[in-house]
């Protein structure tokens, strides 16, 4: 496992990577606990398994969170998240938790076409230097100050970031030297750096110093075509003045650059507060201590010579010194050139001798100075006018051939492709900057056709690791960019990039790319047909159910689904259920005997039906109000619409009263008395038996049923 772990120590959220270095790499993350959005910087996971990088990465990360100083970037927190990589080995990856600063890097400002004032160079470099101060009293030694290690707050506050991490670097293999310096810092490392020295704060004096003339010049001190070459330089060149680039560039602030940039440490200021008083001097107008200083004297035997001036007067040359054979004139004895057989006076004779003196001494004169010319001339030194070339690395085209020019060189243009330097500007010399030629030579300048073109991998299907990895080994910057939903993908593993596969993109070229969530958004098929619905959820990668319904929608319509189209998720191959509808047709009556009239009738209309009321029937079975019948009766087919008749309860029918006879008037009787009653008197003879006639038998009265006891029998009744 080589993920990037998406929460640290339980409290750091990483967001996104906002920046990379030779050693970590730096995210902007969230603190849960606080609520606020901190940097995260992070050893980088191929480092992590090497204890020695761990425990430097400790040991840096304790020292630069005792820093408090308002213009280094804060340090919060620090901590370790435990891994286990694709070996199975636990790995401890170190982080750092910093503050995070909105703004700009001091890199990005710098332009070589419009360079910062003296000014503003002067305030940022003041921020700078008070933070190396600050970090030097507490003996952190910074080691890789570039702009690109300076944030610059949107109200103008200087944030000097990176502390400690140039120190591990240096202490690292050469490989990862050398690839440091790829990374650009060669511009900026101090002689000793460049010669593998011991460092100590003045190394930091010196990288701020190159700093502050790029600042003032747009561009650094020395440019090349490697870092080799650039080190070289700083360890073997001197830096052109700022003012020979831009001559705004006071001679006051040129002392101060030039100070700062002294090959031998000893010669540098002596302490970033130094540094800063003097560069506050010049904007006061104030004297410095570089004005108070020879510079440093050039000691190397290929150092530039300075030449003592010619002077205009005649030289006379004596004759001493010419080799034996070629003559010596003596004065002592004179020579006679009088005309034969003639005698000379005295007086002739005194003046012819000091005539031919005279003579024989201009002759000789003569002789010696053409002899001292043939031997100058002839003199292998002597050759044509010598010149040097001039610094041209960093200057645009036209610059760069009119410095030449003005030295009586000619420029010869070649272009190459250089990742470090802008197109369109010189990348080098041949010769090299400094070197002798003669002049009316040609040199060639290397101009920069701007980076190399790359050709993206393709990286689709592939891990997030195995993604970056391709693309930084392509020398292109990846960028992360989220998850999303794609069927064809296995999760967390890249669906695409921006330049996409084959594109060709600039060398460091940011390459945004993406990978599969391992869910897929269920598309929203609800009023289309059955057909092509289905189609469209398989196309998305699901599996598909389906349920008909009677509806009154279009037969094949899909009415529903589950789950709905609103943006819901389901993992691939999951089933997704459409209801479809389908044409109404007949279906059995329901049976709503028992139930009331109302809910009946509801329930009837809801379904598609009409209802009519038939006239209400007594029932003895049925309560009132409630439905004793339907037509169609339940059971029986019914066609969707039609009306369905309803017959209601009136409850019970009521019993009709029945009408009861009235009885005879009774025949005097005797008074009863408390004695048994006789035997009832038997008729007279001859008259008829008066009777009564017999009373009705109550309804409650059945057949066969006993007789009341005691109650009298009636005449005729057997006894």
């Amino acid at each position: 496992m080589t993920k990037t772990p998406e929460i640290l120590g339980g409290r750091y959220q990483l967001e996104r990577e906002i920046g990379r270095g030779g050693m970590a790499d730096v995210f902007l993350g969230r603190d849960i606990r606080l609520h606020r959005p901190v940097a995260i910087k992070l050893l980088r996971a191929d480092l992590a398994r090497d204890e020695n990088f761990q425990e430097r990465f400790r040991r840096e990360a304790q020292s630069v969170a005792g820093l408090n100083h308002p213009a280094i970037v804060a340090v919060y927190d620090t901590g370790e998240e435990d891994y286990t990589d694709r070996d199975g080995k636990e790995v401890a990856q170190p982080y750092i938790v910093m503050e995070y600063v909105q703004g700009d890097t001091l890199k990005s400002l710098i332009s070589p076409e419009h360079p910062l004032s003296e000014e503003r160079a002067a305030k940022i470099m003041a921020g700078i230097l008070s933070a190396l101060e600050y970090s030097h009293r507490n003996g952190i030694v910074h080691r890789d100050i570039k702009p690109g290690n300076v944030m610059i707050a949107p109200g103008g506050e200087v944030k000097v970031m990176d502390f400690g991490i140039a120190r591990a670097v240096a202490d690292a293999s050469s490989a990862m030297t050398q690839a440091h310096a790829v990374m650009g810092t060669a511009q900026y490392l101090s002689p000793e750096q460049a010669r593998g020295e011991t460092v100590d704060f003045r190394s930091d004096i010196y990288s701020a110093a190159c700093v502050l003339y790029e600042m003032l010049t747009g561009r650094a001190p020395f440019m090349g075509d490697s870092p080799v070459s650039i080190a070289y330089q700083h360890v073997r060149e001197p830096a052109p003045a700022p003012s020979q680039l831009n001559p705004t560039v006071s001679p006051e602030m040129d002392a101060v650059v030039l100070k700062g940039l002294a090959k031998d440490r000893e010669h540098r200021y002596d302490s970033a507060a130094d540094f800063a008083k003097d560069v506050r001097a010049v904007l006061h107008g104030h004297q410095t201590l570089a004005s108070q200083h020879r510079p440093e004297e050039a000691t190397d035997a290929d150092s530039t010579q300075v030449l003592s001036p010619v002077t205009d007067a005649t030289q006379v040359l004596t004759p001493a010194g010419v080799a034996a054979g070629s003559g010596t004139v003596s004065q002592g004895q004179p020579v006679s050139a009088s005309p034969a057989g003639k005698a000379k006076t005295p007086e002739e004779k005194d003046s012819s001798g000091n005539g031919m003196a005279l003579l024989w001494t201009l002759i000789g004169l003569a002789a010696v100075s053409l002899l001292a010319f043939t031997v100058w001339w002839m003199w292998p030194s002597r050759g044509p006018e010598q010149v040097q070339v001039p610094a041209v690395a960093g200057l645009s085209v036209q610059d760069a051939r009119k410095a030449l020019e003005t030295d009586g060189l000619v420029a010869k243009i070649v272009e190459k492709e250089s990742n470090e330097v802008d197109k369109g500007r010189v990348v080098g010399s041949d010769p090299a900057q400094g070197a002798k030629v003669n002049k009316g030579a040609t040199v060639t300048l290397t101009v920069s056709s701007g980076p190399a073109d790359v050709t993206v991998p393709d990286i689709k299907g592939k891990t997030r690791a195995e993604a970056e990895k391709l693309l930084s080994e392509a020398g292109l910057v990846p960028m992360f960019q989220g998850a999303e939903n794609v069927k064809d993908v296995e999760k967390d593993h890249v669906t695409r990039s921006e330049p996409g596969a084959g594109s060709t993109a600039r060398h460091g070229e940011r390459i945004l790319f993406w990978t599969a969530s391992g869910v897929l958004t269920v598309p929203n098929v609800v009023g289309a047909n059955v057909d092509d619905a289905t189609q469209t959820l398989r196309d998305a990668g699901f599996s598909v159910s389906r349920v008909d319904t009677e509806s009154d929608r279009t037969t094949g319509t899909v009415i529903s689904q589950n789950p709905d189209g609103s943006g819901a998720t389901l993992p691939k191959d999951a089933t997704v259920t459409i209801t479809v509808a389908k044409a109404p047709g007949p279906s059995i009556m329901k049976n709503y005997i028992g139930r009331s009239y109302e809910e009946a009738k509801q329930d009837l209309e809801s379904d598609g039906y009409g209802t009519s009321r038939a006239a209400d029937e007594f029932s003895d079975t049925v309560a009132a109000g409630s439905v004793i019948a339907t037509d169609p009766a339940p059971g029986t087919s019914v066609s969707q619409g039609s009306t369905v008749k309803l017959t209601v309860s009136k409850g019970p029918k009521p019993q009709e009263p029945t009408e009861q006879p009235q009885p005879a008037e009774p025949s005097e009787q005797p008074a009863p008395s408390d004695s048994p009653s006789p035997s009832p008197a038997k008729p007279e003879e001859g008259k008829p038996e008066n009777k009564q006639p017999a009373k009705p038998s109550k309804p409650s009265e059945k057949p066969g049923a006993p007789k009341q006891p005691g109650a009298p029998k009636q005449p005729g009744e057997n006894g």
